[in-house]
């Protein structure tokens, strides 16, 4: 009784707050889901600057869940009930799988603590329509905004040296993104299947743009690139016009 009693308990972890905050611990770090559901992370110690965890892929078989020393993010069972994410200034980096698969996830706003967003962050996360990505970032991790399918428009800060392999593959409704000047290398499909795309300007930069990066952006029809960049044969779609720049 007792073992089912505990259970019953962590699973109300992921439900909503309408009174109180109840905050909920994890190693170094402090969640809330409110009744507006919105999700709020902060450390655990606010006078400390911590790293989220990196977690794994969810694990939907609750007994392993729970015997995991290290899993899914504690919130993912609730993942249906966050419509936006809070990070709080006392938090450093964004875990891998932080935010995966939080399908109704409309918004996410990063504090400028903030330096790196890590692998699957935020991969999945269909409804997510805006994200700010401060100047602290230096790092936009692989498939970090993966199918993130209503996502518009993307300001990476001249801040950011690298994006990821696969990090916006399948933002089908991506129309608008700026790459800034602190850019060396864009993974393999990085924008791969970003459909509305219809015009890309590359940096000077930028020294190499891997497989695919642009793959599939069937409406990609001008693309503007500096003098001396390495790129590979199917890095951008067959019919877009490609402009080298002096």
């Amino acid at each position: 009784m007792g073992e089912f009693v505990d259970r019953m308990e962590r699973e109300d972890a992921i439900r909503p707050c309408k009174d109180q905050p109840v905050w909920h611990y994890d190693e170094e770090i402090r969640w809330n889901l409110s009744g507006d559901r919105v999700l709020t992370i902060g450390a655990r110690n606010p006078d400390y600057l911590v790293k989220m965890p990196d977690y794994e892929i969810p694990n939907y078989d609750l007994e392993r869940q729970f015997e995991a020393r290290k899993g899914p993010a504690p919130w993912i069972r609730g993942k249906k009930n966050i419509t936006s994410v809070i990070i709080d200034t006392n938090i450093s980096t964004i875990g891998t799988y932080a935010f995966y698969g939080c399908t109704g996830l409309e918004s996410a706003r990063l504090p400028d603590s903030v330096k790196l967003i890590s692998n699957f962050a935020f991969s999945g996360c269909k409804c997510l329509t805006s994200v700010s990505i401060l100047d602290s970032v230096t790092a936009i991790g692989r498939y970090a905004f993966y199918d993130c399918k209503s996502l518009k428009s993307v300001r990476i800060p001249d801040s950011v040296a690298t994006i990821g392999a696969y990090a916006f593959r399948g933002c089908t409704g991506l129309t608008d993104v700026i790459i800034p000047d602190s850019v060396k290398t864009i993974g393999s499909e990085t924008f791969k299947g970003c459909i509305s795309l219809t015009s890309v300007k590359i940096p000077d930069s930028v020294i190499t743009i891997f497989w695919s990066a642009f793959a599939n952006c069937d409406n990609l029809k001008e693309i503007s690139l500096p003098a001396g960049v390495t790129f590979y044969g199917d890095s951008f779609p067959p019919n877009a016009k490609i402009t080298v720049r002096r």
